[in-house]
């Protein structure tokens, strides 16, 4: 089954194409949210780049969030007309659970943190597991000290947030801190790769109810 994933929850947006659990290709549009500009033209792209009509894709995936609202709004709206036009099942995957998927395995603990302005932090904990990671909490908001104080001792802390609070959890004491910044930002490759696991497993979101995942209501 080939997927299409789409991440446009950060200000580095990308789309990717995947056989099942094999990743075909990758293309990022960097720095700056210029998704709505970006997105369809690299979906064609990386469709054409291996000559795949749109009808061949079996499964849509798209970050769900947290992250940015216009991304977030930009993604899953396509994805959804992409899933209702071709009649292709879609799977929204949370935005943290394809992040962790950057964090190396060697380590027991790991927490993505992403920057969710005005002094906040979207994390959330996993467990390693034989299965890679697993989720041990729930999605949380918090301001930075706050998120630092829930964290697991020697948890692998990693994400864009530490461009601003990279101090708060270094003060901390108890955590390694994941200073490769290309390692920060959700990846669409990971958005397929989850997506087609949940989908194995028996899950299928409906395209007129799945939303983003926002954790706040929009700042006005």
């Amino acid at each position: 089954m080939y997927c299409l994933g789409i991440e446009t929850s950060s200000i580095i947006g990308s789309v990717a194409l995947s056989e099942d659990s094999r990743i075909i290709d990758e293309i990022s549009f960097e720095k700056g949210l210029i998704h709505g500009r970006e997105l369809i033209p690299n979906i064609k792209k990386i469709l054409s780049s291996r000559n795949l009509p749109p009808e061949k894709i079996g499964l849509v995936c798209v970050s769900q969030g947290p992250g940015s609202y216009t991304g977030l709004r930009v993604g899953m709206t396509t994805a959804k007309i992409f899933s209702y036009s071709l009649k292709k099942p879609l799977i929204a995957v949370p935005s943290l659970d394809a992040l962790v998927m950057n964090a190396p395995l060697d380590y027991d603990y790991a927490c993505p943190v992403m920057d969710a302005c005005w002094d906040q932090v979207y994390s959330c904990a996993y467990k390693k597991s034989k299965n890679g990671w697993q989720k041990n909490g729930e999605y949380s908001i918090l301001p930075a000290p706050e998120t630092a104080d829930n964290i697991h001792k020697g948890a692998f802390v990693f994400g864009d947030a530490l461009k601003r609070f990279r101090d708060v959890f270094e003060k901390k004491g108890r955590f390694i801190i994941g200073i490769d910044d290309a390692i920060w930002y959700p990846r669409a490759r990971n958005i397929c790769l989850k997506g087609f696991e949940y989908f194995k497993n028996g899950r299928h979101d409906d395209i007129l109810k799945v939303e983003p995942m926002y954790l706040r209501p929009a700042k006005l």
